[in-house]
């Protein structure tokens, strides 16, 4: 066992430490190196920490190891001991680290051996190495801050270099935002690491690289957002924040994602945009109006992206009911650092939405997809997906300018003629369904990235102009209504057409449309442009609405499984109830006593007693017998008999519910079997002496 062997290993080690001729590697290849280590053992920890012997370790985990053997786990078997030990938890080892300035040299050192742009570190010792360096980190915060970053300053030039690997971008990320030396987002705002790393999108960069620094600035937005305190920042601003929100930071994102256009970097480029607009800690509850159908409240509470929030003024604002589990008090000053990054990142979009539009039309090349429901020559692609997923983040907000914009280059009708040209692609259809759901929403809200600024009634009535023309566009150049009407009608239950081929997969989605377009028609924008409808296709709607929407409506609300509740039922049915689960108990109890005596065998042998009269046989199959036995009598009737089968088996369970009866009968019969044996045994013995 191992407590019995840990005494054993610690001398073991010891002897070997003991010999002045050993070597730093058989050392490393005992088994329990690591355990002692962490156990502490004197003699190993002051050989390990010695000068010698950290540089040593380093060492092993900064090079590469020999082309021999070539089994890969033997080959780095002694990296991954340094490793652990130099990680392990005793104290003397880190300080001995920390102090050995050669160790520390050659961690950081490993960073600069690979000069080449495309090639890569070894993804094994690179996770260990910066493994290690953030423990060194973490233990030492201001020595690090002090010695380290000014005795290494090309540190953010060699890791942005190799961001393509993944070690490497985390140790980015938590050194950023883990640590706290208050000149650490000023160290690395001096060095430049937003504009380096907004340089990975450039034209010919490595799409490893592109991808990892998307995934940190995403990262680094939602911890900033989500985990800082604002409030206790009101004077020392977050510079990397800053850089990040900046309109000419987003406008060079978009510059490098526009000249190189590929699929890739347009996706990378674009995940960016939508964590700069996404405020989930911030985003204030808002009356909802209430769904038809509670699969629409689903949807509505249920995004992938929240988009925006809906910023409203401090005396209004209600914030305890969101994704963070503790209550904050937003306030003015919060809100408006919030609207002022906002209003940013729509400064630099802005100018660029026909771009956006163009990708709609000419996206990126894709080839042929082969799918379950035939072959797609032109696939939508992920690039185009993104850009509908941005254009509903940009419509929650609630942009005067920025609905004015969509508006004018026709974005939604471009996304209508897409929603049923890809009628399985339901990425597409939440995405356009979720954007009309906020141009309705939009209609009874003023815009969450003005108000908090301007109080002039001026800015409202724009806003309220901005959305009715979206609204307008909907339902007249789009022809939303009878583009409903006309793709529902077949498949909706009141259609009487027998249809041959299967149902599109928007046909849900339309139908959250229409419900989220009459939980709306009471609004003032809504009902002026539902006026200006054709008369023919506003009737159409209304017979709609009034007859398969409306049967739809009671399918999804009608349950699959009714709950019984105790109000529904009555004492009648209650005693029903228990009644047949009393005789299912009963029947099942006697199919289990019955299936002792299914083989044909044992039927044949025990009648066959029965018969004679044998007294010793077994009751249960001496009645189960006995019941199969037919009547030749000819007298009385089949009712007769099953009652008289029926009182034989309650007898029979009422005998083995009483088992001390039925011991003291099994005693009873073992003691006549004794005086009878002994009785014979006496009769043999006398006639034996006579």
């Amino acid at each position: 066992m191992f407590w019995n062997t840990l005494g054993e290993e610690a001398r073991k080690i010891d002897t070997l430490l003991d010999d002045p001729n050993t070597k730093f590697e058989n050392v490393l290849y005992e088994e329990q190196v690591v355990e002692e280590c962490k156990l502490e053992n004197p003699k190993l920890i002051e050989y390990l920490t010695s000068k010698d012997g950290i540089v040593n370790l380093v060492l092993l985990v900064t090079h590469e190891p020999p082309p021999y053997p070539k089994n890969e786990k033997e080959r780095y078997y002694l990296a991954n001991v340094a490793f652990e030990i130099l990680v392990c938890d005793p104290p003397a080892i880190m300080m001995a680290l920390m102090n050995n300035e050669i160790a520390v040299a050659e961690l950081f050192y490993f960073f600069v051996r690979v000069k080449d742009d495309d090639k890569e570190l070894n993804s094994l010792l690179a996770s260990f190495v910066c493994k290690i360096v953030y423990k060194l980190w973490k233990w030492g915060v201001d020595y690090a801050s002090q010695n380290i970053l000014l005795k290494f300053p090309y540190f953010v030039d060699v890791a942005v270099r190799h961001i393509g690997t993944s070690s490497v971008m985390d140790l980015l990320f938590y050194t950023l935002t883990a640590m706290t030396p208050a000149n650490m987002d000023e160290f690395y705002h001096q060095h430049n690491l937003i504009p380096k790393l907004i340089s990975k999108f450039e034209k010919g960069a490595n799409p490893r690289a592109r991808a990892n620094a998307s995934n940190f600035l995403c990262d680094t937005i939602r911890h900033y957002r989500e985990n800082s305190d604002w409030n206790k920042k009101k004077c020392n601003e977050n510079l990397i924040m800053q850089e990040i929100e900046s309109t000419s930071t987003v406008s060079k994102l978009l510059d490098n994602m526009f000249e190189d256009r590929t699929e890739k970097c347009l996706v990378n480029g674009i995940e960016v945009l939508q964590s700069l607009l996404e405020y989930k800690k911030y985003r204030a509850n808002q009356p909802q109006r209430l769904p038809i159908e509670p699969q629409a409240d689903e949807i509505r509470t249920n995004d992938a992206f929240e988009g925006v929030p809906r910023i409203l003024p401090p005396s209004q604002l209600c914030i305890g009911d969101l994704t963070t589990s503790t209550n904050i008090n937003v306030s003015s000053i919060d809100i408006e650092k919030l609207t002022k990054s906002v209003l940013q990142v729509h400064a630099a979009i802005e100018p660029r939405l026909p771009d956006f539009h163009s990708l709609l039309i000419n996206p990126p090349h894709q080839n042929p997809v082969q799918t379950v429901v035939g072959l797609i020559e032109k696939p939508f692609g992920a690039t185009r997906i993104e850009v509908v997923h941005l254009i509903r983040a940009l419509l929650s907000s609630n942009n005067p300018q920025i609905n004015r914009k969509i508006e004018e280059i026709k974005t939604l009708v471009v996304l209508l003629d897409f929603f049923f040209e890809y009628s399985y692609n339901n990425f597409l259809h939440t995405q356009v369904e979720q954007s009309i759901k906020c141009i309705l929403d939009n209609s009874k809200s003023n815009s969450p990235v003005t108000s908090p600024i301007s109080e002039s009634g001026n800015d409202s009535e724009t806003d309220q102009e901005s959305v009715s023309a979206l609204i307008k566009q909907l339902f007249i150049e789009c022809n939303l209504f009878k583009r409903i009407v006309d793709s529902c009608t077949p498949y909706l239950p009141s259609s009487t057409s027998n249809l041959s081929h299967s149902r599109p997969g928007y046909i849900g989605h339309l139908v959250m449309i229409a419900n989220h377009i009459i939980s709306c028609k009471d609004d003032d924008i809504v009902k002026r442009n539902m006026e200006v409808v054709d008369a023919g296709v506003r009737k159409s709607w209304e017979e709609f609405v009034c007859g398969p929407l409306e049967k739809e409506n009671q399918i999804i609300n009608n349950p699959l499984v009714k709950d019984v509740t105790d109000t529904d039922t009555t004492s009648e049915e209650k005693a029903f109830l228990e009644y047949q689960v009393q005789q299912m108990t009963r029947k099942l109890q006697i199919q289990l006593e019955w299936s002792v005596a299914n083989d044909e065998a044992v039927h044949e042998e025990e009648k066959e007693r029965v018969e004679d009269g044998d007294s010793k046989i077994d009751p249960l199959i001496a009645l189960q017998l006995n019941s199969k036995i037919p009547n030749n009598e000819g007298s009385g009737n089949g009712a007769e008999q099953t009652g008289h089968e029926q009182n034989q088996i309650e007898e029979f369970i009422s005998s083995l519910d009483t088992p001390s009866n039925a011991q003291d009968e099994m005693e009873l019969t073992s003691e006549e079997s004794k005086s009878g044996a002994s009785n014979e045994v006496q009769s043999k013995s006398d006639n034996t002496e006579s």
